[in-house]
C-alpha cells in the first residue's frame, strides 16, 4: 500500500511538472492589407485572394487568414478599446503560429488547444480597436 501512494505521488507531480504554460496568442487583422495569397477552391484550382477576409455566415462570423480559418466565440463580448492598449501586446502572424505549433513535439493535436487564447485585433479607426475571442477552426472541426 505504501508503495502505491508512492507511485501515485510520483506521477502526479511528474505530470503536473511536465505540463507548459500555454500562452495567449495575438494576430493583427489588417483588412486594408492589399496582400494576396493563393488557396485551393476545393477542386484543385488555385485562387488568388485577399489575405485578410471577414466573412458572415449562418450567423457566425469567420476571419479568414489566407487558408486558415477563425471563428468568432459564440456569446462573447466584443472588447472595444483605444488602440493605446495595443502597445505593449505582442503580435504574432499565423505564420509564426503554424511554426510554433509544428515545433510541438505531439503526435495529434488541434491548433486551438495549444493557445490559452487567441484574440484577433482590427483597427477600427484611428484611435479604437476591437478585440474580437476567437477559436481556429481546422477541417475536422464544426463550424
Amino acid at each position: 500500500m505504501k508503495h502505491i501512494i508512492i507511485v501515485i505521488i510520483f506521477f502526479s507531480s511528474t505530470f503536473s511538472f511536465s505540463q507548459t504554460k500555454k500562452e495567449t496568442a495575438y494576430i493583427f487583422f489588417d483588412k486594408t492589407s492589399k496582400e494576396t495569397c493563393e488557396i485551393e477552391d476545393g477542386d484543385g484550382n488555385l485562387l488568388k485572394v485577399n489575405k485578410y477576409r471577414k466573412v458572415k455566415e449562418n450567423k457566425r462570423i469567420k476571419f479568414l487568414i489566407c487558408n486558415e480559418v477563425f471563428l468568432l466565440k459564440e456569446n462573447t463580448m466584443i472588447d472595444t478599446c483605444s488602440i493605446d492598449n495595443i502597445i505593449n501586446i505582442k503580435f504574432q502572424t499565423v505564420e509564426e503560429l503554424n511554426k510554433e505549433i509544428s515545433s510541438l513535439d505531439k503526435l495529434y493535436f488541434f491548433k486551438n488547444n495549444e493557445f490559452e487564447n487567441i484574440y484577433i485585433i482590427e483597427k477600427i479607426s484611428e484611435s479604437k480597436i476591437i478585440k474580437n475571442k476567437v477559436y481556429w477552426s481546422e477541417e475536422w472541426t464544426i463550424e
